[in-house]
């Protein structure tokens, strides 16, 4: 006989009174199935969690109510997934707020449930609708596509970011794994068919809860669970992280590890990898027989749409741009660019470049980083603007002379490597420093504040910029002469300094002000560090700054800048909305690569072996009619239609495949808004929710936007300035409905016509459209 296994929360009688009547109904008139509650199960002398997922193994269908969302029965849920079973997903709409919880759930909200009040509703579900409404995971994507076990670590982190977290990200960047993140500052939530496929990609899973004393716990924890879950329905070994104490879910208390600190936490994990990837086999590979299904484009893919995913890959069809090319011949470069337009990609192919020339020394900034979120009262040190940039100053020369130690000791192991190579005395003090600086290297701008700030304590660092340089000048300057010394030596050397990542931590919980006084600080120290090594006579040192920003923060520190207009003379924005040949080029350079392709007929070719629309018309062209054009985004929607057309069992992409597309980049675009936004704005996401269950298609009256920004407790100057940002980014646009739908596109024709409507008593409705991209996707109307 089938079964049918039935989880949900043990601790609410109303839940469980009413399911163990619907059972025990149900089974009274079945004779095909059976269905089995997780209390009826026979548990003495066995452990209930292995119990349970014997049974859901053996299941053929998996129930579950989730008017209280539970850990456990998260957990349970995706083993069944992972299990590939069939999936029934109950909800008592009786119980206040069970609904809401499930709808404001980013993971639950696009998975459907049967609402239920008694018995009698459960019974009838399973009864006529269980071969109905059911999630199956390869509806969610489809597994033979992915490439198992092609990366060692998958690591979730809490959604917000703590202390162990950011560490624990470092050390694994560290190591010498291949490791994939879910990182939120790229993207501000991976869809459940990311998840899937990285999952079933690596061999190992670690994931991070937060504390039960943190905001949204409950929601990231339970998500997490769900995660795990699939995990260990795959067949992955899995590590849950939490701080101590934790009470464990049952289901996997055993996987669980407690930490006391960052430093265990990290040691304790790095433990785990090493033991459980050494005795992790190696993929197996196999010769494909008839059964075995052909490696087409659509399940070979095209890449991941997020460049730090695809780390090792990108470099086989990077895609030299204007960018790229002005990089290599301006002293200092300031690239601006949204999300998604390539600036990462750019980093890392820059990177790689500086790295194969030997006389190349390569300072990299990178922050991903404690440092950057450490309590240290900075701003309560700066008395004076003079006090200030003499710190900002201090603290850079500081790291950079440190990292320049750290490129210099590389080229000196790398020739003691290469053979017999006799250590000169000045290289031999080189190495010594760097062993006692050993702590300094790796640190960036807020990080060596935190040390200073930490080692110092006797010192008065305010208002006194000469006990700065006393502090400064005590750790340096032995360092900064050897420095000068090995560079008298190297004539011709070259110095690169690379920055990227300084948007890791723009929010507004930390001062934002100082961040921009940091990155300003960058760019001016950096033009000067060439010219302090530099010495006329005897060596000739030459150098190129790279720096990478988001667009929203370039224009934050412009604000900031005294001397704006250099700024903007040394600044190029990365904008491909005239370069579409280009972005076409973007894609096919991964076609070429997944398929070993090697002329331009057969690249071209695969245009009309993969993608077949009713229109005929070119598909390049046609799929970009509905995205913004930037290289993350007509990925990401590729990526989307080969999911579904798969998922249809179809050998290409049809018109059938477009809504599934659709509505992953709808949540994509979401997604981008809220994470451009919420530094200056921390409630956006709030509000974005808020406007999405009460307005479709985000289409709403001005003054109705009004009153629902006055009710998240924003005041006029704080909403005049949301809106400034939203039509300035292109996330919002207004609409005149009394003159036929005339489009606002700026807020100061907004303001305008508010004005005019306010002096003049002209009835002028105004609309407005929130993420207008994904209005007009949803519309059918594009707009871009």
């Amino acid at each position: 006989m089938k079964k049918i296994f039935f989880a949900y929360e043990g601790g609410h009688s109303e839940i469980s009174d009413t399911i163990k009547r619907a059972i025990i109904e149900f089974n009274s008139h079945q004779k095909t199935f059976r269905a089995l509650r997780w209390e009826e199960m026979d548990i003495i002398g066995k452990v209930l969690n292995k119990s349970i997922f014997k049974e859901i193994e053996e299941s053929e269908w998996f129930a579950c109510d989730l008017s209280y969302i539970n850990h456990n029965v998260m957990f349970e849920l995706g083993y069944a997934v992972g299990k590939k079973k069939k999936i029934l997903i109950f909800l008592n709409l009786g119980i206040v707020d069970a609904k809401e919880n499930y709808s404001n759930s980013k993971l639950l909200r696009n998975i459907g449930y049967l609402g239920y009040t008694t018995h009698k509703h459960i019974q009838t579900e399973l009864q006529t609708k269980s071969h109905e409404k059911s999630i199956l995971l390869n509806e969610m994507v489809n597994l033979k596509t992915l490439d198992k076990d092609s990366k060692d670590v998958l690591y979730i982190s809490p959604q917000t970011e703590t202390q162990a977290s950011l560490e624990l990200t470092e050390l694994l960047q560290s190591k010498n794994y291949s490791v994939v993140f879910d990182d939120s500052s790229e993207v501000e939530y991976q869809t459940v068919s990311w998840y899937i496929n990285s999952l079933n990609s690596c061999k190992t899973t670690i994931i991070h809860l937060l504390g039960h004393d943190r905001v949204g716990s409950h929601n990231n924890n339970s998500e997490a669970s769900f995660y795990a879950g699939i995990a260990a329905g795959l067949g992955k070994k899995v590590l849950i992280l939490a701080p101590s104490p934790f009470k464990a879910p049952i289901d996997y208390e055993d996987i669980l590890l407690e930490y006391e600190n960052t430093t265990e936490c990290a040691v304790k994990t790095d433990d785990w990898l090493r033991e459980t990837l050494h005795n992790v086999p190696s993929p197996n590979i196999v010769n494909k027989n008839d059964d075995q299904i052909e490696e087409t484009l659509l399940r070979l893919g095209i890449g991941a749409e997020v460049a730090e995913s695809e780390k090792d890959d990108l470099l086989n069809y990077f895609i030299e741009s204007e960018a790229y090319r002005k990089a290599q011949t301006q002293e200092i470069s300031i690239f601006v660019g949204r999300k998604g337009t390539g600036k990462t990609a750019l980093f890392i192919r820059l990177e790689k470049d500086f790295d194969s020339k030997i006389e190349n020394y390569n300072i990299v900034l990178k922050p991903e980083s404690d440092e950057l979120l450490e309590d240290v009262e900075i701003v309560s040190l700066f008395s004076n603007e003079r006090v200030k940039r003499t710190y900002y100053f201090a603290i850079w020369k500081f790291i950079f002379y440190n990292k320049l130690l750290v490129s210099v000791v590389s080229k000196i192991s790398g020739k003691t490597k290469r053979g017999e190579y006799e250590i000169s005395p000045l290289e031999r003090e080189l190495l010594e420093i760097f062993e006692k600086n050993r702590n300094f290297t790796s640190l960036n701008f807020f990080g060596a504040l935190r040390e200073l700030d930490r080692g110092n304590e006797s010192l008065s660092l305010v208002g006194d910029p000469k006990v700065i340089e006393r502090l400064f000048n005590g750790l340096l300057s032995n360092l900064m002469a050897l420095i000068h010394a090995y560079f008298r030596k190297n004539k011709y050397a070259k110095i690169n300094i690379l920055a990227d990542n300084l948007d890791k931590t723009w929010d507004s919980r930390n001062d934002l002000n100082l961040q921009g006084e940091m990155i300003l600080s960058l760019i001016e120290y950096s033009a000067k560090l060439i010219n302090e090594l530099s010495d006329k006579a005897q060596s000739r040192i030459s150098g190129a700054t790279v720096i990478l920003l988001r667009k929203d923060i370039f224009e934050y520190i412009l604000k900031l800048s005294r001397e704006p207009d250099k700024l903007v003379g040394r600044h190029y924005e990365i904008n491909w909305t005239s370069h579409s040949k280009l972005l076409r080029k973007v894609v096919e350079k991964r076609f070429q690569y997944k398929l070993n392709l090697e002329s331009s007929a057969q690249v071209e070719k695969v245009w009309k072996d993969y993608f077949d629309f009713s229109n005929k018309e070119d598909p390049f062209n046609y799929i970009k009619k509905y995205v913004i054009p930037r290289p993350r985004d007509i990925i990401y929607f590729i990526i989307k239609l080969f999911e579904s057309a798969i998922n249809n069992d179809s050998t290409k992409v049809t018109d059938n495949d477009i809504d599934y597309a659709i509505d992953a980049y709808s949540n994509f675009l979401n997604n981008n808004l809220i994470a451009e936004l919420k530094a200056e704005f921390p409630n956006i996401g709030d509000i974005m929710a808020e406007v999405r269950k009460q307005y479709y298609n985000y289409y709403i009256d001005y003054y109705k936007f009004l009153s629902l920004l006055e009710e998240m407790g924003m005041d006029r100057m704080k909403i005049s300035a949301l809106m400034q940002s939203l039509f300035t980014k292109q996330y919002l646009l207004g609409f005149n409905e009394t003159k036929s739908g005339e489009i606002i596109d700026t807020y100061a024709e907004l303001s305008l016509y508010l004005k005019k409507r306010k002096l003049f008593i002209f009835k002028y409705r105004i609309s407005l459209v929130l993420n207008p991209n994904v209005s007009f996707l949803r519309s059918g109307s594009m707009r871009f």
